[in-house]
């Protein structure tokens, strides 16, 4: 979308599982887009999403769930690939080729990276990197969690949660060297995706959106709304928006007014899941957003217009892509 999610298009992967797209800085100070298409490994788009091709050289495994990206030590961008069952890689030239970093970690659901720490969200735990992704190390085990989120504190240091399935949220206050569960507030401990604004975390989870600041115990109710899946915030300069997609069919839902009101924006979504989304935001132009969806008639979306209208365009599965 380009007009606020009012309308949107299937540019790329329909009837594809893509479980997520990320935009990350190019060399030139622009911006890339890449999805993990779950069986088929990586693509790039370098406009916005009109046209896509494959970044494999060096993925052994293809099915690709979760990405993410880091500035390193010289502003170069760091990208990272996190498969499942098949490890987490890592790719220093935007994307040209890719490197295993840790072979043995299993089903790899999400990451959240600040400069030089990573953190990595597994079936088996949490995983922490403070290397710039080169090696990764557990420091929360025994627990499946789906998505990882860091917070600055205000004093120099970061506050990561971490999401689960059926234990809810574990914080950690030392920048993941120990951890202490963090429900009171939740109104369900099934968690899905994690995004922020300034110093407010948002979560969402199988039933409603939850936010957190970085020095508050207890978690305020946002939405109440089965089958959350994911969440975007987006602000336009003047107000701060959410966009949340469910895996329950219905598309997407959207607040203008930091979540007092919500409506539905899915027209030509089809009802499908959605696993992800994210945003190109421009000074300039019309910002962007994209959706991807689960396998049944999954694919890339994009609107130009807030999300009132998605209309099918562009790449079909067994196309050129």
């Amino acid at each position: 979308s380009t007009i606020h999610g009012n309308s949107w298009n299937e540019i790329a992967f329909p009837g594809l599982w893509v479980p997520d797209v990320i935009v990350a800085p190019d060399s030139t100070g622009g911006k890339i887009v890449l999805a993990a298409v779950s069986g088929y490994g990586i693509c790039k788009s370098l406009d916005s999403g009109v046209t896509w091709f494959h970044i494999n050289t060096g993925l052994s495994n293809m099915a690709v769930y979760a990405l993410e990206w880091t500035l390193g030590p010289s502003g170069n961008t760091i990208l990272f690939a996190g498969t499942l069952g098949g490890g987490i890689y890592r790719s220093t030239n935007y994307g040209a080729s890719w490197q295993i970093t840790n072979q043995g970690t299993a089903n790899v659901y999400g990451f959240s990276a600040k400069d030089s720490i990573i953190f990595c969200a597994t079936i088996n735990g949490v995983y922490r990197s403070l290397n710039y992704g080169q090696t990764f190390f557990p420091v929360l085990s025994g627990q499946v969690s789906t998505s990882v989120g860091m917070l600055p504190d205000g004093n120099g240091n970061m506050v990561v949660y971490a999401g689960t399935y059926g234990n809810g949220i574990f914080r950690s206050t030392n920048t993941g060297s120990t951890w202490s569960p963090l429900n009171s507030g939740l109104q369900n401990l099934y968690m899905g995706g994690m995004d922020i604004h300034d110093t407010t975390l948002y979560a969402s989870s199988s039933y409603g959106l939850h936010s957190i600041t970085p020095h508050s115990s207890t978690w305020s109710v946002v939405h109440s709304l089965n089958s959350m899946r994911t969440v975007s915030c987006y602000h336009d300069g003047v107000d701060l928006s959410f966009f949340v997609g469910n895996y329950d069919g219905s598309g997407v839902v959207r607040s203008v007014d930091t979540g007092i009101t919500w409506n539905a924006f899915s027209e030509g979504l089809c009802a499908r899941p959605i696993t992800c989304l994210t945003t190109i935001p421009s000074a300039s132009a019309p910002d962007i957003f994209f959706a991807g969806a689960s396998e049944e008639m999954g694919g890339v979306h994009r609107t130009i217009d807030a999300g009132n209208n998605w209309t099918p365009t562009g790449l079909y599965y067994g196309g050129t892509w």
